[in-house]
């Protein structure tokens, strides 16, 4: 989607056991609108860490939307269910969303999470489910992989056509070339493994 949108993307993904996804939020969408010939976010975040003083939150977040809601783009939040509960991000998402800052239609925003956001109860949302056996075949196929039918079958069983945990299964595999047994072992330990759920 993101590719083929046409217009310049704003993406972030949040990271578990971060202390600052709030900050890393407003810095990396600062320099986004830098690019975008915006700077003003910027300057007030500079000025804001030069004079050790800092902006009331309602200042950036008028300014953040303000700003955003201008452009013609693609906004993407990945792993959205990492920050469901910062209420600074969370009231800046859907800000966007308000008729206010709908005037300008071209902005778009996509968000990933593992659950509904609790913010976007009014949004429409599409549960992905995993891939079709043939689609995982191709998957594995463009990663250079061409397993047999058995061990094949087996991987989209055990990971319910989970594209994540088949695109780490081929690195795996390219990477080890075990034999047929080892990998069919190493199939039936992956949705177990708790580094691969964390993948």
């Amino acid at each position: 989607i993101a590719m083929e949108s046409g217009v310049p993307v704003f993406w972030m993904r949040f990271l578990p056991r971060i202390s600052d996804n709030c900050q890393s939020f407003l810095r990396r969408l600062a320099k986004f609108l830098v690019l975008a010939g915006d700077c003003r976010l910027a300057q007030l975040l500079v000025s804001e860490r030069h004079s050790g003083y800092p902006f009331p939150d309602s200042t950036k977040l008028d300014l953040l939307v303000e700003s955003i809601s201008r452009l013609a783009c693609l906004v993407c939040f990945d792993d959205w269910h990492l920050v469901d509960q910062e209420s600074f991000i969370t009231s800046a998402v859907s800000a966007l969303f308000r008729p206010s800052a709908c005037e300008a239609p071209s902005v778009a925003i996509l968000i990933m999470s593992r659950r509904r956001p609790t913010f976007a109860t009014f949004l429409a949302y599409e549960t992905l489910s995993g891939m079709t056996e043939p689609d995982g075949a191709v998957l594995l196929a463009q990663a250079g992989l061409a397993l047999p039918g058995v061990l094949l079958k087996s991987l989209h069983q055990r990971t319910s056509g989970n594209p994540q945990f088949m695109s780490f299964f081929a690195e795996w595999y390219k990477h080890t070339r075990p034999s047929e047994h080892t990998a069919a072992c190493f199939i039936d330990r992956m949705p177990t493994t708790e580094a691969i759920r964390r993948y």
